[in-house]
């Protein structure tokens, strides 16, 4: 996540001076509500490893890409190791309506932190709908509405006025004890997809209207777009059947990479998937070697490890994030865990208006060319 990744950067500078070694043990207590309450910290918003498995959350055009009913749960704890450690977990859901090529979805997302209670909450309706452009090439574009909701609970806090120089914890006067605990904001994002039956490329923009997000009065703190790119392309290397009117199943190689930028920082995953039905891996380096933080910290964060596997409409997933460069020893690595269920509620679906499938990566039985179910 790209405001933790600030947070330990924050921390590793100031552990090695030994005229303030006191500050990091107090640090390790409550010292990350210094920086999330800070009024003019500019936030980054959570980001999932698994993007392609958070489709709703990835970009609102991916709404209905299962081509029928889809369920999925996803969890990450982010960097166990550290106290206070940070979670995040939705569960969403999507529909395709067949007769009107449409698609409706729904997310709920929650962050929490362990140590100062900080939490969010969103609920959001997203929408796609696909369109042909050429023979062989569409178009999706999408849209999602959403309501977000934070509260912080300041009784965990530990402000800079309550230390006195021997580290003892008294009493503070800040006057962002009188914040609002809670508080909440509407939220619009807006995406679009163009893909083949093996190439997709697609452009995603959240918080378009940037909305406020200070929990202090009088002051303003706009939450950044948040865009992102992301494509693929797939390779087939071999389709078989293993039963008469069973699915076919599918042996392929899937290059990706996903770009994001919010405020001051970006981001870029880079990997591939290799898919042996009824099991997927992944593998993506996650980093921009060339570009550098503020502080002198070069822009390489981890290594990711994937593993899947689908049965009778049910798939499980699993990732790690190793930590490289500079954030290895801060932190331990991330653990992602997603479960989906999909199912087909059409029964008769005549052939899609599009003629074929998004190709991104999926244990769905029904991403394949003029084929569903």
């Amino acid at each position: 996540m790209l405001n933790y990744l600030c947070v330990s950067v924050f921390s590793s500078t100031f552990a090695g001076d030994a005229a303030i070694k006191e500050f990091s043990v107090m640090y390790k207590r409550a010292g990350f509500i210094l920086l999330f309450i800070g009024i003019n910290l500019m936030a980054q918003d959570p980001q999932f490893s698994q993007y392609y498995n958070n489709p709703l959350y990835l970009n609102p055009a991916f709404t209905g890409t299962g081509e029928d009913t889809r369920l999925g749960l996803n969890y990450r704890s982010q960097w166990p190791g550290l106290d206070p450690a940070f979670t995040i977990s939705n569960i969403w859901s999507d529909f395709f309506f067949p007769k009107h090529n449409t698609s409706l979805g729904f997310i709920m997302r929650r962050d929490l932190n362990s140590n100062t209670k900080l939490r969010s909450m969103e609920l959001g309706v997203s929408s796609a709908y696909s369109i042909m452009l050429t023979k062989g090439w569409a178009i999706r574009p999408g849209l999602m509405l959403s309501y977000n909701q934070r509260d912080l609970n300041f009784a965990n806090a530990i402000l800079g006025d309550a230390l006195d120089d021997d580290g003892n914890i008294g009493s503070s006067a800040d006057p962002i004890l009188q914040s609002k605990e809670q508080y909440g904001y509407l939220d619009v994002s807006a995406g679009l997809l163009t893909y083949s039956s093996r190439a997709w490329l697609g452009f995603s923009a959240y918080h378009l209207n940037t909305p406020d997000q200070s929990i202090t009065q009088n002051t303003s703190s706009p939450l950044p777009t948040r865009f992102s790119l992301q494509g693929g392309y797939k390779f087939i290397l071999e389709e078989r059947y293993i039963a008469f009117g069973a699915p076919m199943r599918e042996t392929s190689l899937t290059p990706t990479f996903h770009y994001l930028s919010q405020g001051e920082f970006d981001q870029l995953d880079a990997g591939l998937y290799y898919r042996w039905d009824p099991v997927m891996a992944g593998l993506w380096y996650r980093g921009i070697p060339i570009r550098q933080y503020r502080l002198g910290y070069s822009n390489t964060e981890g290594i990711i490890l994937m593993g899947g596997v689908r049965y009778q409409g049910l798939s499980f997933f699993y990732s790690y994030d190793i930590n490289i460069g500079q954030l290895r020893t801060i932190a331990s690595g991330s653990h992602e865990i997603c479960v989906q269920y999909s199912t087909l509620l059409h029964k008769k679906i005549k052939k899609r208006k599009t003629g074929f499938s998004i190709p991104c990566p999926n244990l769905d039985k029904r991403f394949k060319k003029n084929r569903i179910g």
